[in-house]
């Protein structure tokens, strides 16, 4: 069984992030203003930050973070025009490791009506095996990429 190191993982996700981006943009996805808060708009703003902290990678910079931003931009335009229900966002920000962001599909809500801003590739293939990194949060995996360049 292949076990992924942190960087590839972070290429995969940057990756992830890129097609959103061209898929929502594709579509005509353009960035709309911010909503009062408690707003349909306002919840997009949540969800979609939210969901780029683990789209973008570990410490994303350069390209990667314009990508990432691009990415954010455009799922929110989508999603401020579909909407999103409390019990979608509820779903989203339950997601606190890459395990929980790999599994968003399976929640009850997001099983219900997928939004077609969120694209989630095969969950069982990316989580299979003991991958270590799957229950670190964003923040987690970035301080052990800290940490091993530390160590060369």
């Amino acid at each position: 069984m292949m076990t992924l190191k942190t960087s590839h993982i972070a290429r995969l996700l940057c990756t992830a992030a890129i097609a959103t981006a061209m898929v929502a943009c594709d579509k005509g996805g353009d960035a709309g203003g911010d909503a009062p808060e408690g707003s349909a708009q306002s919840a997009c703003a949540k969800a979609t930050t939210h969901l780029a902290s683990f789209a973008a990678g570990p410490g994303a910079s350069g390209m990667e973070a314009m990508a990432a931003k691009a990415a954010t931009k455009a799922a929110k335009s989508k999603c401020d025009k579909e909407g999103l229900s409390d019990e979608q966002l509820a779903c989203i920000m339950k997601v606190k490791t890459f395990r929980d962001y790999f599994t968003l599909g399976k929640c009850p809500a997001i099983e219900k009506k997928m939004p077609s801003w969120i694209k989630l590739s095969n969950p069982d293939a990316i989580i299979s095996g003991n991958q270590p990194w799957l229950d670190m949060t964003p923040q987690e995996m970035q301080k052990s990429i800290e940490d091993k360049k530390k160590k060369k």
